[in-house]
């Protein structure tokens, strides 16, 4: 049945657009999370493939494609993260030491870096979907499978959670009382 699509489904020029429109957003997020270019570009395109895939299967289930694009991306750069953590621990097995990166040369990157490395992987994709890429928290609750009342909670406490860790402000619990 070649040229007939299901109902719901994008056909090759609706792709092709949302691809031309979408792709570059798509890169610079998961470029943010694995800061590698060629994995960024391989992720990318995991991303559309998956898309497309979930497109041939269940064609009515993505109602917003970009928002689903970002979703899948999401769970592309977890599968991708594991993998790199598998290698590692693999790796490190093998010579007997632990992996060493050389640090940033700058240090406000450094220190942006690390602040940003303090968050959970969850606060970093929040932050991102909201500043860098201009999401409504009703449109996040859905990429990240979360309520959007839990959006705008988790929003509030990775921002303070970055500026302290800033500013250089680290935050000590005594007994049951804040």
């Amino acid at each position: 049945m070649a040229g007939v699509k299901p109902s719901g489904a994008l056909d090759e020029q609706e792709f092709e657009r949302l691809y031309e429109e979408t792709a570059p957003a798509i890169k610079a997020f998961i470029l943010h999370h694995c800061s590698d270019h060629d994995s960024a570009d391989d992720l990318c395109q995991a991303t559309f493939v998956r898309f497309i895939e979930i497109q041939r299967k269940k064609p009515k289930s993505v109602r917003k494609p970009r928002a689903y694009l970002y979703r899948i991306a999401s769970s592309v750069i977890a599968d991708h993260g594991r993998r790199i953590q598998r290698d590692r621990r693999f790796a490190a097995r093998l010579k007997g030491s632990r992996v060493h990166l050389d640090p940033e040369r700058h240090a406000d990157r450094i220190a942006v870096r690390d602040a940003l490395q303090a968050l959970s992987d969850r606060e970093r994709k929040l932050l991102w979907l909201i500043y860098a890429e201009g999401f409504r928290h009703r449109e996040i609750s859905r990429i990240m499978r979360i309520g959007a009342a839990s959006v705008r909670v988790l929003a509030f406490r990775a921002r303070r959670k970055l500026l302290r860790r800033l500013n250089g402000v680290t935050r000590v619990r005594h007994g049951g009382s804040r």
